[in-house]
């Protein structure tokens, strides 16, 4: 499993680091577009042929703010917003957040350590495939051998119903 730490003054994370974590979820021939969406409410689009310019759009953008991307990806890039559900042709996989105990969340019931957050993931007998830090938490990636080619509604609703019970777990 890779880790990558979260982006403060105790750690930098390399564009090499970002660039990588894009093509093990995103292959290149993979259908679709990245969404990257940043705290001003921006959403950047990028074709799955395009990773290296997109991991250095959003190094680039967490310079300054908040930097987010969609696991899924999208069908076709869109004019305004970062698109609905229905709008996900392919999934790399599943990702889960896990949130630490902190002002910034209101929960009380959170472990309180990176720590204790691993112990939780320990009832999953599932390989992680990375392990991100996000600085108030961590979230666990469980990629697929290969991407989740979404042809029909029947197929995301079966992503997600699998989706809920691994959250469940």
């Amino acid at each position: 499993m890779a880790e990558i730490p979260a982006a403060d003054h105790d750690s930098i994370v390399q564009p090499a680091t970002i660039l990588q974590f894009f093509r093990d979820l995103f292959p290149s021939d993979t259908p679709g577009w990245l969404t990257i969406f940043t705290a001003d409410r921006h959403t950047a689009w990028y074709p799955t042929k395009s990773l290296k310019a997109a991991a250095n759009y959003a190094l680039r953008q967490a310079d300054t703010q908040n930097v987010w991307f969609g696991l899924g990806l999208r069908r076709e890039q869109l004019k305004d917003g970062r698109g609905v559900e229905d709008d996900i042709i392919s999934l790399p996989g599943f990702v889960a957040d896990i949130d630490l105990k902190h002002p910034v969340h209101k929960a009380e019931n959170l472990p309180e350590t990176v720590e204790e957050a691993r112990k939780i993931l320990e009832c999953i007998p599932l390989h992680l495939s990375y392990l991100i830090h996000t600085g108030y938490g961590i979230q666990p990636f469980l990629l697929f051998r290969e991407p989740w080619i979404l042809t029909n509604q029947a197929e995301r609703d079966a992503a997600e119903q699998l989706w809920r019970r691994l959250i469940a777990t």
